[in-house]
């Protein structure tokens, strides 16, 4: 009995390399390939953006996608010490050994709680000091960091397990095949927005599903090859079986997965992140910013990714529901090992003095030890206190202090004010020793009162009351006059017909 079922799915391996692999959606029936052409050729990719369908899903409860490298992970950004606050750094990623201009962090403490809006604006207006200003490197935490090299080293990798897998499971060597592509998976999921940044699509973990499902389907795991159909289907809902892509025997149990999720009402999430407003991307396209509602999306497991500055990409697992039902789901982002922002968090006592403190060096020294450390603490009030912080860490010595005002709705000006002037007249190339005085920022904290009525509510309501005054003057002039004329007009007319007789 057992050599039968070999001798079967022998010949369903045999049917496999006899399919063509052409362009996916060719429906036309294609020549018999030689027998060593792969199942999907390496330059058609399941998926793209031109055929991607536009929804994504996820569902009640979230699920870290499976780490492809050991530590990547991290506890949740709001449980470590450093929540909410934020760091922005420009395009170089530094290295502690370190030629050209200084490096400098900026980075926005968030002592007060003035909301993400108010900190991302303060961040933009100081990063915005420094655009075109040779004298210093706008250093990149993230890119510091995220470890490229190994980001493109384990996609590669993927993308070789998934080659071997399919020559795999051709040879029938189905324990190796799924050892591959479910080490390829994982990789996928770990690093989907780097594969979606890499492929712009995410056609090679669609293609992994696949290979996942005809391995355990040769393998007589049903169940296991269903689960796979399922997320390949909700990856891209449009396709259909061809035997280029699936053994024979797979047709109906592939037409029938494929025919019940069509039938399935598209359902609706309410995404959030903690911290908020983090860039969000549902099965790699991007979905706004969180707080989010993403509608008409397709029932089942998607991928859900979360992405801000201060904190590695993090990808889950959702499932939505069908139907009219709002599947609700909040996605923590992890945090970095060994969490710098946590050291800087942990440093803001020391954030005012005249040294660099301790704690202060080693948030510091986790990142590389940027050259210069630009902190901003923001204090609330009536209006938005901005205090700036400039530290030389080769001196070991606070180089600058400036503080000024800002409308919390409009911080990006004067953070920009502050950032320059703190920077203004103070050697940036080690050679300060001394703190410089205190600077108190003289531009105008926000939009001046003319800017500030043109931006309310009342403006329009004001200015169209006023233009409407100004049209029906000239409309009752002009008719006056019209009248007018039209009055003499009729009296020179009647006084010519009376002479006329």
């Amino acid at each position: 009995m057992i050599g039968a079922h070999r001798w079967v799915a022998v010949g369903l391996a045999v049917a496999l390399c006899a399919q063509g692999a052409r362009a996916l959606g060719d429906d036309a029936p294609t020549p018999p390939p030689g027998d060593d052409e792969p199942i999907i050729m390496e330059d058609e990719p399941v998926i793209d953006d031109a055929d991607a369908a536009p929804g994504a899903t996820p569902a009640p409860s979230a699920t870290p996608a499976p780490s492809a490298t050991p530590g990547a992970g991290g506890a949740g950004a709001g449980d470590g010490a450093g929540d909410g606050d934020v760091s922005f750094s420009e395009d170089e990623a530094g290295a502690a050994a370190h030629s050209g201009p200084p490096r400098l962090l900026v980075h926005v403490f968030d002592d007060a709680k003035v909301g993400a809006e108010a900190l991302e604006g303060t961040l933009r207006g100081a990063r915005a000091a420094f655009a075109g200003d040779g004298r210093v490197l706008l250093f990149d935490v993230d890119g510091y960091l995220h470890d490229a090299d190994a980001e493109k080293t384990a996609l590669a990798e993927a993308d070789a397990a998934v080659d071997a897998a399919n020559t795999q499971i051709m040879n029938l060597d189905l324990d190796a095949a799924l050892v591959a592509v479910r080490k390829a998976v994982d990789s996928y999921e770990h690093y989907l927005p780097q594969l979606r940044e890499r492929d712009g699509h995410l056609g090679r973990l669609t293609n992994a599903h696949r290979l996942l499902a005809n391995a355990s389907f040769l393998n007589q795991d049903i169940d296991a090859a269903m689960v796979s159909l399922h997320r390949m289907f909700v990856l891209r809902p449009d396709l259909t079986y061809k035997r280029a892509l699936f053994p024979p025997q797979m047709e109906q149990l592939v037409n029938a997965e494929q025919a019940r999720m069509a039938a399935l009402p598209r359902g609706s999430l309410d995404l959030d992140s903690l911290p908020r407003r983090a860039q969000l991307l549902v099965n790699g396209q991007p979905a706004g910013v969180a707080p989010q509602s993403v509608p008409d999306l397709v029932p089942g497991p998607n991928y859900v990714t979360a992405l801000m500055p201060g904190h590695p990409p993090t990808t889950v697992i959702v499932e939505v529901e069908p139907g009219p039902v709002i599947t609700s789901a909040k996605i923590p982002l992890e945090s970095y090992p060994d969490d710098p922002f946590a050291k800087l968090a942990a440093a803001r006592a020391e954030v005012g003095g005249v040294g660099v403190g301790p704690r202060l060096s080693a948030a510091a020294a986790r990142l590389g030890k940027p050259e210069l450390m630009l902190l901003i603490v923001p204090e609330a009030g009536e209006n938005l206190m901005l205090v700036g912080y400039l530290y030389d860490t080769r001196s070991g010595r606070l180089i600058g202090k400036a503080r000024g005002e800002s409308d919390p709705a409009y911080p990006g000006p004067p953070a920009e004010a502050l950032a320059r002037t703190l920077t203004r007249d103070v050697p940036l190339d080690g050679g300060a020793s001394a703190v410089v005085e205190p600077m108190v920022v003289k531009r105008r904290s926000g939009p001046g009162p003319l800017t500030r009525f043109r931006r309310s509510r009342w403006f329009w309501p004001v200015v169209g009351g006023a233009a409407g005054v100004v049209v029906l003057s000239v409309v009752i002039g002009v008719a006056s006059a019209s009248a007018d004329a039209d009055s003499r007009a009729r009296f020179v007319v009647l006084n010519v017909l009376s002479k006329s007789f």
